[in-house]
């Protein structure tokens, strides 16, 4: 279903400050056509899923791009295109301190009831 470069981050597992902003970029291609893609993201602690809050649940389609033409919204995608999915979080103060978690992140197509990515990294929320 995919093919995707520039990991979330550099190393594993990723290591999320508390206070900081986060740069989630990554390029894929989908290898069927799209019209409109939701972000399921969520936290997986424990087998306990948390879904990662004002995220989860919304349009992908405004962070997601075609390499080739950045000025444009990527919604709908074509099968073997490549895009660029650009999206800058916040890691609250708030947020506890969680040695590991694996962080889920999915576009999902509702239409066809199936994701168009998904990925599953190791994760840890730091001080």
């Amino acid at each position: 279903m995919l093919t995707y470069t520039h990991p979330i981050c550099s190393s594993l597992p990723c290591r999320f400050k508390k206070g900081t902003n986060v740069t989630v970029e990554f390029t894929f291609k989908p290898t069927s056509d799209h019209v409109e893609l939701y972000h399921v993201v969520y936290l997986n602690i424990t087998d306990i899923r948390q879904n990662f809050s004002g995220l989860h649940n919304t349009i992908a389609c405004p962070f997601i791009h075609p390499v080739n033409k950045p000025q444009d919204n990527g919604c709908p995608l074509k099968a073997g295109e490549e895009y660029l999915y650009h999206l800058q979080i916040h890691i609250e103060d708030t947020f506890p301190r969680i040695d590991f978690f694996m962080l889920h992140w999915s576009f999902r197509d509702r239409a066809k009831e199936i994701d168009a990515i998904c990925v599953e990294l190791p994760a840890k929320i730091i001080a």
